[in-house]
């Protein structure tokens, strides 16, 4: 028969111990993902902005050539764009032309989304031949032109064509000159102002001369660059006072690029038409075959003259340029954001949370079972260990005459959250469901149910470790008397001494099951109390223990094993403890159900009871799920550098008063080298509790910085498919200030806590690997966070396919209020609680360019368009 304490705590109850120690990791995974979401549900909102500054970039090459004609040995740099300036300080790549004009960039990190400027410098060694003579022309050193391009989409499969002209250099001076600052919507309008005139995009078209094989943009554009040299050949005309060839050549090159708009074809400066002036030179050298090389450029000729002689107003030949319309943009983002989120998420998500096909819900349940199931073994094996700690140290200081007490408790108290305004007339369970969460007691017994009155009768050791207690108060009309009932459940341990071995140790066996024990009794006092050391009739009118794990014969199923003790003569109770056996089945603390059938443990912890000590534990614990298994549903192993330190507490655990002997020590902080081993999963990683304090009170201590780091392998059929890293912390601020004893209250305020999980999901089968950050705060009488931010990217920071920055509120009756911004494409969504639709929003201007109906997971755009949205998130 399993015996155990009929007493092992103060009458004083306090908040749990052994839960607070734990800080809940898995529960905090759980916080911080379930309010993430993973998709389903009301979501999330904040209307007022949803950009951030967040830039988002990815690996970008560049290609081209810099013409005004050919330079080679010019110094091609790329640079982003800072507060609406050209970052000359940042060069994000270099490169040099070489024959031909041409050059190359390396990959480099590009701002998504952001315009970057390449910059064509004429230096010492820069040689420039002229189309028209064909001959050399050196150029002023430093002279440059400039072209520019906006990146949408990392990891380009090619290099991005970039050409450097005089036409390249009028759209960035339009885009820096004609707007209030030089960003992707500056430059869209100063390309199409440009391409408007050209008839053919100065940027991505080829430079390449005249020719017959080439294509009739690249004919025109090499017309055109020789219309630029031909002009510079009457450049006093335009106000340059140059007679250098060179020098005159970069006046032009000027001129022209101060006299382009972004609203107008018309190039005119002060009183001079350089439209005019150039339209000349234009049908000058399409007369020229030295230069057309016999090709018919009469096509081009004919419509850049036209449009060169445009009339403001005209309905035939207008010089306006219409506006970029910037909606038609957004819709194309916003599509080009889905349709990544498609390729770069697909078999990632699933809707709801729940384990359906999508992976990241599949690896983020997992993640978070393999720390629940790490934890709970790790909880409960700890607590039954302190429990046989317990008592070996009540037998040894009583057998050596230090102490003449029969009983020891520890951990004792109320659950956390417990919240006296909650207290009702009738049936009452305290906040959580608990009581006394964790307790653990001894008692020295003489013969079974038969407590030991002397060292010389003494046979045995009961202890319990409870994992879950329950009370219920009636009291029927609000008047006594009244009935309180606990019911408790538990591991029980009777432990037999065994004398001392061969090296001098002290032996002990152990028999242990899990059970049941529901006790109650009536109260006739006029204070009803909450405990039942407090209820004025002490005989119980029910007193039945209840077997949890049974024998096929009905009878209770027991487990058993063996303890070493390795004393010292300066600590008698023990220094070293081993042991090794079976443990029953886990028990769930939240509603007392079995999780398993037993546990094989290996255990060794090291601890002289002092406050100074430094208590380390190790060994293995093999969780198995049923009497018949002989294989392990998950082995925990606990590395040999796991440590716990201590600070001094009175008994019951709370802090001692000044000029008070402390006799009890509470956890001051605590490091677990863990690894978690399933069939599909293997987890390992460090569990650490940085700090601890005090309440206002004194009552309780509780951990105010609690860490995890870890990575998790996802194994299937003993191959593994891909991996998790991971970092989850929590903190408490405000927690000296909190009385724990007390309702929160003005004069009692909650203490907040915040957790912060990052993690990445690396996959073995090339799919991009994938980030998530969240950051969370709740207070402490809140059962959920009120605050979230976080980041979901996929692909590596430095080429993000999707990168989603989101932030979440959640409103006093749990509504969540979300609001998520797509940085590589500028998108932004705003959710409200309950709404049915929201709107795409996309570019600085949050112009609206689609509504998302939510109900059928469909985007409706402003250009008519439609498509579906089923991406399972």
């Amino acid at each position: 028969m399993i015996q155990e304490p009929l007493t092992c705590r103060s009458d004083r109850a306090r908040p749990t111990t052994r839960r607070r120690r734990a800080m809940a990791v898995a529960a905090a995974l759980a916080w911080t993902l379930t309010l993430a979401g993973c998709g389903g549900g009301s979501s999330k909102n904040d209307s007022t902005s949803g950009t951030q500054n967040t830039v988002t970039t990815g690996k970008v090459t560049l290609t081209g050539v810099v013409s005004k004609g050919v330079m080679v040995g010019a110094v091609v740099t790329a640079h982003p764009v800072k507060d609406g300036v050209v970052d000359t300080a940042t060069v994000l790549a270099r490169g040099i032309t070489v024959a031909g004009g041409r050059y190359t960039l390396p990959a480099f990190d590009a701002p998504l989304g952001s315009p970057v400027i390449v910059r064509a410098q004429v230096v010492d060694k820069t040689v420039h031949t002229d189309e028209l003579s064909r001959q050399v022309v050196p150029l002023p050193t430093g002279f440059e032109m400039r072209s520019a391009i906006v990146p949408q989409v990392a990891d380009t499969p090619s290099p991005l064509p970039v050409s450097i002209t005089p036409y390249t250099e009028m759209l960035v001076n339009a885009a820096e000159s004609g707007a209030d600052k030089l960003d992707k919507a500056s430059i869209d309008q100063g390309k199409s102002a440009v391409t408007q005139l050209l008839g053919f995009d100065p940027v991505a078209t080829d430079v390449n001369g005249i020719a017959v094989a080439n294509s009739t943009a690249v004919n025109a554009y090499g017309l055109m660059l020789a219309a630029v040299s031909q002009l510079a050949t009457q450049s006093a005309a335009l106000g340059c006072g140059q007679t250098d060839a060179g020098a005159a050549m970069a006046c032009t090159v000027g001129k022209l690029a101060d006299a382009a708009q972004l609203d107008s074809v018309q190039l005119q400066l002060g009183e001079v038409d350089v439209g005019a002036k150039l339209s000349a030179a234009v049908s000058t050298v399409a007369g020229n075959s030295t230069v057309t090389n016999a090709v018919d450029v009469s096509q081009t000729v004919d419509g850049v003259t036209q449009r060169l002689a445009c009339v403001p107003g005209s309905l035939t030949n207008p010089c306006e340029v219409a506006s970029v319309d910037q909606t038609v943009t957004g819709v194309a983002a916003a599509k080009a954001m889905f349709a990544a989120m498609r390729t770069s998420m697909d078999g990632w998500m699933s809707r709801g949370g729940t384990a359906g096909s999508g992976r990241l819900n599949q690896d983020a349940q997992a993640f978070e079972a393999a720390v629940t199931g790490a934890q709970v073994p790790l909880d409960q094996v700890e607590q039954d260990l302190a429990a046989i700690k317990l008592g070996i140290r009540l037998y040894e200081d009583h057998m050596a005459g230090r102490s003449d007490v029969m009983s020891k408790g520890a951990r004792p108290g109320l659950a956390d959250g417990y919240d006296r305004t909650l207290e009702t007339n009738g049936t009452y369970w305290p906040h959580g469901g608990t009581w006394a969460d964790n307790a653990i007691g001894c008692m020295l017994y003489k013969a079974p149910n038969v407590v030991a009155t002397s060292k010389e009768d003494v046979a045995f050791i009961g202890c319990r470790s409870s994992v879950r207690t329950e009370i219920e108060r009636v009291q029927p009309n609000g008047m006594t008397p009244g009935t309180i009932r606990l019911t408790d459940w538990r591991h029980g341990y009777t432990i037999t001494p065994k004398g001392v071995t061969s090296a001098g140790n002290l032996q002990f066996d152990y028999t242990t099951s899990a059970s049941k024990r529901v006790r109650a009794r009536t109260c006739t006092g006029s204070v009803f109390p909450w405990s039942l050391s407090g209820c004025n009739a002490q005989a119980e009118v029910v007193d039945e223990r209840v077997d949890l794990q049974l024998k096929p014969d009905g009878t209770a199923r027991g487990y058993s094993g063996s303890i070493i003790v390795s004393p010292s003569s300066s600590v008698p109770a023990g220094l070293v403890v081993e042991v090794t056996g079976e443990m029953p089945g886990l028990i769930d603390g939240v509603n007392g159900a079995l999780l398993s059938d037993r546990q094989s443990v290996t255990l060794t912890a090291r601890d002289d009871g002092s406050v100074s000590s430094i208590a380390t534990v190790s060994g293995e614990v093999k969780v198995y799920a049923s009497a018949a298994a002989s294989t392990p549903i998950g082995t925990l192993a606990i590395a040999p550098n796991s440590q716990i330190t201590f600070v001094a507490a009175n008994e019951d655990g709370s802090r001692p008063i000044s000029g008070q002997t402390a006799t009890g020590r509470e956890i001051n902080t605590a490091r677990f080298g863990l690894s978690w081993t399933t069939p599909g999963a293997a987890l390992s990683g460090t569990l650490t509790v940085n700090s601890s304090g005090w309440d206002r009170s004194g009552f309780q201590r509780d951990a105010t910085s609690l860490m995890f780091n870890g990575r998790l392998d996802q194994i299937q059929a003993g191959v593994a498919r891909h991996w998790i890293t991971a970092d989850l912390s929590m903190s408490t601020t405000g927690y000296d200030q909190h009385d724990v004893t007390l309702p929160v209250s003005a004069s009692n305020p909650a203490y907040r806590i915040a957790a912060d999980f990052s993690g990445t999901v690396t996959p073995t089968d090339g799919k991009p690997p994938f980030f998530l950050s969240l950051n969370t705060s709740k207070a402490s009488n809140e059962a959920n966070p009120t605050s979230l931010t976080g980041t979901l990217r996929m692909g590596t920071a430095s080429a993000a396919k999707v990168n989603i920055q989101l932030s979440a509120s959640v409103d006093a009756l749990g509504a969540q209020t979300w609001t998520l911004h797509e940085t590589v494409q500028d998108v932004t969504l705003t959710l409200q609680p309950h709404q049915r639709s929201t709107a795409i929003r996309q570019g600085s201007g949050q112009r609206q360019v689609g509504t998302i109906d939510l109900d059928r997971r469909r985007a409706s755009y402003v250009d008519g368009s439609f498509e579906s949205l089923d991406l399972g998130l």
